[in-house]
């Protein structure tokens, strides 16, 4: 029941994070809420401790990628420590989008409707079956499965605006190939903790400047990037899963904006 751009996704899924004590129903600010004991499957006990390693294993890659993301922005290498110097809010799904079309059926159907992440980065393990597409150059364009140990790397909304449009968001979507029984893929988010204020870094170094042109990168104008990072991971909960929403924050409202308020 997961919604992108307000339809829904084709595809059921599990959604891991740290592990946490549970936060009070009324917590306030609302991304407190985020932080919690995982729901671990009883009929899979070796789950746990496969996901824990392997979320280990991902963070270490994206903190070598924070690196090299600070060094090509003419930064130290440690030039993003300070958003980052709490443990980092990380998110991973297992996901399986199943084909399920009548072959008289015209519209396209898609496991991930087109958007970008809300977060800092996103690494993507998928299978051999493809189906995700990025949009660049005014079209959308295949990016098939590089091989077994490979990952595709999204840049986040939030790493757009820390760099001032240096570094674009990635839109990108799971187009439902016909024929194929079952897409599996593991996007890994990697992002700062959730009390972390985020504002555009100085690049005076670089001497760069860019707009965004919408006719070549595609850009959902319904989307405000919002204070902390945390508020922004709340934001997307509440338009990604309203029946979650509704159900575990009945205290709450959703504004147009993206914030929440309490009733």
């Amino acid at each position: 029941v997961e919604n992108t751009a307000g339809k829904p996704d084709l595809r059921e899924q599990i959604e891991i994070g740290p592990e946490g004590d549970p936060a009070a129903a009324n917590s306030w600010p609302s991304h407190q809420r985020l932080v919690g004991p995982n729901q671990w499957p009883a009929l899979q006990p070796s789950l746990r401790d496969s996901v824990s390693q392997y979320a280990s294993e991902m963070i270490r890659l994206s903190q070598d990628l924070q690196e090299a993301f600070c060094l090509s922005l003419g930064l130290e290498r440690d030039g993003l420590r300070f958003l980052f110097s709490e443990a980092p809010h990380w998110q991973l799904k297992m996901a399986c989008t199943s084909i399920n079309k009548n072959d008289d059926d015209n519209e396209q159907s898609f496991g991930v409707g087109a958007h970008t992440d809300t977060g800092f980065l996103t690494l993507l393990l998928q299978d051999e079956i493809g189906g995700l597409q990025v949009f660049t150059n005014n079209a959308w364009i295949d990016i098939p499965p590089a091989g077994p140990h490979s990952f595709v790397c999204n840049i986040g909304e939030l790493a757009q605006m820390l760099t001032q449009n240096y570094f674009l968001a990635t839109p990108h979507r799971v187009v439902n190939k016909a024929g194929a029984k079952r897409r599996i893929s593991v996007p890994f988010f990697y992002n700062p903790p959730l009390s972390a204020k985020v504002e555009p870094l100085d690049l005076t170094c670089l001497a760069w400047e860019r707009q965004v042109d919408d006719k070549q990168h595609w850009k959902r104008s319904d989307n405000h990037m919002l204070e902390s990072y945390g508020d922004n991971a709340f934001k997307s909960l509440a338009r990604s899963h309203p029946a979650v929403f509704s159900r575990h924050h009945h205290d709450l409202r959703l504004l147009e904006d993206g914030r929440v308020e309490r009733l």
